[in-house]
């Protein structure tokens, strides 16, 4: 990796506003990757060095003590970071290379020359001119595309995340942390694996009957199209949802954007008196609480999309192998001596 960065620090106001900030530039080369293979070589996977990433973007701090007296001081901490990479080569005579695997044929996790890494390409839709899902106008079952397509990058170009601290007479303080996370997507294997047993509300909502397929249209033979308003899916129920719909993995592909509540804290640091005499020098006590809450993307109805398969390079897939995500409550202790 090579790479060089510009930044500033800078104080006012007594330590009052603190703001840093930096611009960074960097090329990975050779990255050390595990690749898919053709099975038929008896191999499904091997390792190589391959390929050139470019990494840029600015990370900016702020810290603000708004409020400082005596006995109470009011902290706060912003920071941005906003990143831009791209695939610039692969190996020679390649533009697109598979990057790990979840065992699915339909939906995988690819660096493409030109594009974002990591990339989530997958089954689509046949799309019109203004966006519409092209149908066979003969069963009235929308037309998965040729190819995977580029749905997104599965790590976020975008995070802001703050904290803020209240201390009261220097021994009691609480203290917030959260985050804000866009610019990706997320695959649910959840879904897709729900879709088999009709457990998803979605193929219900026609009371597993035929039905027009929302925002459609089909071929008019002249290079055109026409909106389907009265032809129906020949069939409502398993044979839909589970073979049609479900080949079509960017059903389960959702904006990943998230705002998170990720910790508060409270401490408290007991009175050196009470450790007069003996050999404890302090002694701090608190209550901790992470993951408390979490607002999701509307489309993302279903889990917490930092929820994934983080072996074999595929962040950005959710699975069934895991426990759900949980909210943890604790009582710290901290003694020096």
């Amino acid at each position: 990796t090579t790479s060089y960065e510009f930044g500033f620090e800078s104080a006012f106001l007594k330590n009052r506003i603190r703001l840093n900030a930096t611009y960074f530039n960097a090329e990975s080369t050779d990255g050390f990757i595990d690749q898919g293979a053709s099975r038929a070589s008896g191999i499904s996977v091997f390792k190589t060095n391959s390929g050139s990433v470019v990494n840029k973007g600015i990370e900016i701090d702020l810290g603000l003590t708004p409020i400082k007296t005596d006995n109470f001081k009011w902290d706060i901490s912003l920071n941005l970071t906003k990143i831009d990479n791209e695939v610039t080569e692969l190996g020679e005579g390649t533009d697109r290379v598979q990057i790990g695997t979840v065992g699915l044929a339909e939906a995988a996790i690819f660096a493409q020359v030109g594009e974002p890494y990591p990339s989530l390409f997958a089954t689509a839709y046949t799309r019109d001119d203004q966006g519409r899902v092209v149908i066979d106008p003969l069963t009235g079952r929308p037309i998965v595309s040729s190819e995977l397509k580029n749905l997104g990058t599965t790590t976020p170009d975008l995070i802001i995340g703050g904290s803020t601290t209240f201390t009261f007479f220097d021994d009691l303080s609480l203290s917030l942390v959260g985050d804000y996370k866009t610019g990706h997507v997320y695959y649910n294997t959840l879904v897709d694996a729900l879709e088999f047993t009709g457990s998803t509300q979605h193929s219900a909502s026609a009371n597993r009957q035929p039905f027009v397929f929302p925002n459609s249209s089909y071929a008019d033979g002249n290079g055109g199209f026409i909106e389907n308003t009265n032809i129906l899916t020949n069939n409502g129920g398993f044979s839909f949802f589970n073979n049609t719909y479900n080949a079509i993995k960017e059903n389960y592909v959702s904006d990943a954007t998230t705002l998170k509540l990720r910790e508060v804290a409270l401490n408290y640091n007991m009175p050196n008196k009470f450790f007069d005499g003996t050999f404890i020098q302090s002694v701090n006590v608190g209550l901790v609480a992470r993951n408390l809450i979490m607002i999701r993307s509307a489309e993302n109805v279903y889990t917490d999309p930092e929820f994934t398969v983080d072996a074999n390079q595929v962040t950005g897939f959710g699975t069934l192998s895991q426990l759900p995500p949980t909210a943890n409550y604790g009582f710290k202790l901290g003694v020096n001596f």
